[in-house]
């Protein structure tokens, strides 16, 4: 694999949207997509409501700006880190992943 470019999703905290759903509200951060150069795939759990997989975490070179909304357990080392992508965004360059079965690929991170 080589590294790529995709939209990668990065959770903005001070950004928080409140709404009202069977007689409680819910917090959910919202999240912005920022393109960063992925060196890794790795499957998620979640799937949707027809039992399609809708997000991939990739192993993305976190831009300075954007390193205070990454949380401590994401991670790898001092500037890669797991985070979420959505396979519509990305479709293309996720495609030859999902089609393999694989559960992870890795690209060589240069030092």
């Amino acid at each position: 694999m080589q590294p790529v470019k995709i939209e990668v999703n990065v959770p903005i905290p001070a950004a928080i949207n409140k709404r009202w759903s069977n007689g409680r509200f819910i917090s959910e951060r919202v999240k912005q997509q920022i393109l960063m150069v992925v060196f890794g795939f790795r499957r998620c759990r979640k799937k949707d409501p027809l039992g399609n997989e809708y997000i991939v975490q990739v192993l993305a070179r976190v831009p300075s700006g954007y390193r205070i909304f990454v949380k401590p357990w994401q991670w790898v080392s001092a500037d890669l880190a797991w985070l979420d992508a959505l396979v519509a965004l990305n479709d293309a360059a996720l495609r030859p992943f999902l089609a393999s079965g694989d559960n992870e690929w890795r690209a060589e991170v240069a030092a």
